[in-house]
């Protein structure tokens, strides 16, 4: 560190505000605020839209824009939450991460029993946008689509058309990949409007180490979006220039809305209800209240000719639902409300686990420190041209691994993973922010991750993920009121057997940086979790991790499931192929929520071909077809 001079800081300051004029003028999704929005509506009267979207979130704005461009129908997007902030745009979500402020829906489940001893009261946040752009406003910019398998697996268990086959086409439309070397593989877009970058690994030491390590023991993939997911592999991440480009940018942005004339969209606006013909089935409109902390909260109704799609995702939709009279006919009554469709809504609740582990290192160039992300050098680059540290997200790679001994118990194909893990290029976690973003009893962090003999000591941390868990859990009403919280019950690591899967899963990554030679060479040392229930099992056995992943483990912000799409004959789904939900007529889901069996890897891709596709059997029901072939992103002009 060097102190800056006076003359430097005004230069930074001024490139910074150029930063923040071009992103809120051309990046930004334009948005109508909801109490300006009801002064169009005079006294008593009603708006009328063709098609009505519940939730600007990633789903939801890919709707929205797609069903725009047929411009003879008149589309409204609702979203609960305020428009974008310039302060989440950075790659590098340390700077100021989004999760847990005013931008997150911020939803604590119940206390869980069969996990979660090391959180406060064994709760489990979890994170989700409630912002124009939802979660893919506030995530960790990663693109990651699934297994083939995944999709695969959906069709054979009644998802007609949700094949391998029958998504990839919709993933191809959505990409904007800027690696030619992964486009020329045909596996990969180019002409979508969600941009992909490759993250700026050229300059992180950590990458580079991690990479030979993995081409040494034969796990390293160039592309785990590519023609096959298993290893180590570079993350893409979906940024502009050093700016996050989320659903919102890609497909709201004011170059986008400039073609979309007919496309309203409104902020601070809460849907209570779906308004539904209870004679008929038949929807009729939305009922949304104005949510910005100022006006008063009025409801005013909607109507709608042709379809409501509700895309507010994986815990609000069903809250929606059931809210609107569709649910579990015994659950609506308790809560005073007249079902209309009685079906599962809320029911197959699933999410991916995560625990942590810190690596240490002799090496000073591994890992992130203070002072890097605090050199006015960094600052400079960011500021002037976007590029450098602060570009970078921290996730170097993710790892997605078979193994062996699994597959011969469970009967899973070589291709599909097990496990996977992020890289991540730090071995810095404040306390507070494990507090505040995880939910961390005091009493277990200095337990769980660092040392403190290794306090301030070079390394990253390994994070795997339990990809496929057996256990099911819950979202419910509290009561009747719209602005109450859901109930929210993963029944985390209810089964047995995923306990079991997750350990065997954890031990062989942490023993693949154990037994590198590469990392052996920087002196790596792990710091295995210390909790006082785990110290009488040997640190690094199966049955530590068992023991570990029962006091820790937590949520990874990946929720699927609770309005299941399959075969309308199948008593556990809600939503048809189509997304149509049942008994009910011009109403479909599409969000996370509709996934029947979760994916092996983050979720925002998914959700983003689900939202294309779901735009297309919409489109198509009402007499128009998608060109496949037309270029759509319209990408901004660069910055400076």
């Amino acid at each position: 560190m060097f102190p800056i001079p006076f003359e430097a800081l005004l230069g930074l300051a001024a490139l910074f505000m150029a930063r923040v004029q071009y992103w809120t003028t051309q990046l930004k999704a334009p948005t109508t605020p909801a109490a300006q929005f009801l002064t169009t509506i005079p006294g008593n009267a009603t708006k009328e839209y063709d098609f009505i979207i519940v939730g600007a979130g990633t789903a939801g704005s890919v709707v929205a824009s797609r069903l725009a461009e047929h411009k003879h129908w008149k589309i409204l997007l609702l979203e609960a939450g305020p428009p974008e902030s310039f302060s989440h745009t950075f790659p590098l979500v340390h700077i100021a991460d989004p999760q847990a402020t005013f931008l997150d829906w911020n939803f604590t489940t119940v206390p869980q029993k069969w996990s979660g001893a090391g959180l406060n009261g064994r709760q489990n946040l979890m994170s989700a946008g409630r912002v124009v752009g939802g979660t893919s406003s506030i995530n960790h910019l990663l693109y990651i689509r699934g297994n083939r398998e995944d999709y695969d697996m959906w069709a054979k268990e009644g998802a007609d058309g949700w094949s391998w086959k029958d998504v990839f086409p919709y993933f191809l439309k959505s990409e904007n990949n800027q690696n030619p070397d992964l486009v020329k593989t045909g596996l990969h877009g180019s002409n979508g409007p969600l941009r992909i970058e490759d993250n700026p690994n050229q300059e992180i030491y950590l990458a580079d180490l991690l990479f030979r390590a993995a081409k040494a023991k034969n796990l390293y993939n160039p592309d785990s979006n590519g023609e096959s997911q298993l290893g180590f592999a570079p993350t893409q991440i979906n940024a502009f220039h050093g700016y996050r480009w989320s659903a919102a940018s890609a497909y709201l942005r004011p170059d986008k809305q400039k073609h979309r004339r007919n496309l309203h969209v409104i902020s601070n606006a809460q849907v209570a209800r779906i308004v539904i013909d209870p004679r008929t089935k038949q929807t009729t409109g939305v009922e949304f209240m104005v949510v910005d902390g100022v006006s008063p909260l009025v409801s005013r109704v909607v109507s709608v000719r042709k379809e409501v799609i509700l895309s507010a995702g994986a815990i609000n939709s069903p809250k929606i639902l059931m809210l609107s009279g569709i649910g579990s006919a015994a659950e609506l009554r308790k809560n005073k409300i007249e079902p209309l469709s009685d079906l599962p809504v809320g029911e197959n609740l699933q999410d991916h686990l995560q625990v942590q582990m810190v690596f240490n290192t002799n090496d000073t160039e591994v890992g992130l420190n203070m002072a890097e992300l605090t050199d006015p050098k960094q600052i400079s680059r960011y500021a002037k041209d976007g590029t450098g540290l602060f570009s970078a997200s921290s996730v170097v790679s993710f790892g997605f691994f078979h193994i062996p001994e699994l597959a011969a118990q469970y009967g899973t194909p070589p291709t599909f993973p097990h496990i996977q893990t992020a890289i991540v290029n730090t071995a810095m976690y404040p306390p507070e922010e494990l507090i505040l973003r995880q939910n961390m009893a005091p009493e277990t962090i200095p337990q769980y991750y660092t040392k403190p003999e290794n306090m301030g000591k070079p390394g990253f941390i390994i994070s795997p993920l339990f990809l496929h868990p057996k256990s099911r859990g819950t979202v419910k009403l509290a009561d009747n009121n719209p602005m109450s919280p859901p109930v929210i019950d993963p029944r985390f690591l209810s089964e047995e057997e995923d306990v079991k899967v997750y350990a065997k899963g954890f031990k062989f990554v942490a023993d693949f940086f154990l037994q590198s030679e590469e990392f052996k060479k920087v002196g790596i040392t792990p710091n295995f979790p210390s909790f006082p229930v785990c110290a009488a099992l040997p640190a690094g056995s199966e049955e530590y991790y068992e023991c570990i992943i029962r006091y820790a483990a937590r949520s990874a912000y990946h929720p699927v499931g609770t309005c299941k799409m399959g075969k309308s004959s199948d008593a556990s789904t809600v939503v048809d192929s189509s997304l149509r939900v049942k008994g009910i007529s011009k109403l479909r889901v599409a969000d996370a929520s509709i996934i029947p069996t979760i994916i092996s890897g983050n979720t925002h891709a998914p959700t983003v071909m689900i939202g294309e596709k779901a735009a297309d059997m919409v489109a198509s029901a009402w007499g128009s077809k998608t060109d496949f072939s037309k270029k759509s992103q319209y990408e901004p002009k660069l910055f400076m």
